[in-house]
């Protein structure tokens, strides 16, 4: 869906979209898809179809280290904790034009129970390491949910951004 939110608002954009590739038990385990994989991969590609700038790649994305194309803005929304977060933020810290941006979706500042899929403060911890490493100027992060169940201790999450200046 964020693949084709994003091409409806950059209507002149190539789009390139990664999940992980279906036969990978990472791609059954992870949300619990085994219950669902046929209908998820179903309805993903429905989606996607729906813009021919739109091409899915199934892929790890820790595979991006091997990429040398260039991109003008990379939503990171894959795996959140660690290592596939700190990789995922030094490829696209790497793979980002001058001038493009990276975000990030849920980034956890603290949390009660961590996991390595979803709930994590790793990205915002390899957030600060890129910034004290000098890799990027600043990030910023912006509320995700706003309402005040959201904003209770160990349920606040934001969508971090990181300009390429």
């Amino acid at each position: 869906k964020t693949a084709l939110i994003l091409s409806r608002l950059f209507p002149k954009a190539k789009i390139n979209t990664i999940d992980l590739d279906m036969n990978e038990n990472s791609f059954s385990s992870t949300y619990d898809r085994s219950k669902t994989k046929k209908k998820f991969i179903f309805q993903r590609n429905k989606i996607l179809k729906k813009d021919k700038k739109i091409s899915l790649n199934e892929m790890n994305s820790i595979r991006l280290c091997r990429d040398k194309n260039l991109y003008d803005l990379i939503w990171i929304d894959g795996a959140h904790g660690y290592p596939v977060i700190a990789m995922d933020l030094i490829n696209s810290v790497r793979l980002i034009k001058k001038g493009g941006f990276i975000l990030i979706d849920d980034v956890w500042t603290t949390n009660i129970k961590s996991d390595k899929v979803y709930k994590s403060v790793g990205s915002f911890e390899s957030l600060n390491e890129i910034k004290k490493a000098k890799l990027i100027n600043d990030f910023f992060l912006i509320p995700k949910r706003l309402s005040s169940k959201n904003n209770l201790p160990g349920r606040k999450k934001y969508v971090g951004i990181i300009k390429n200046s």
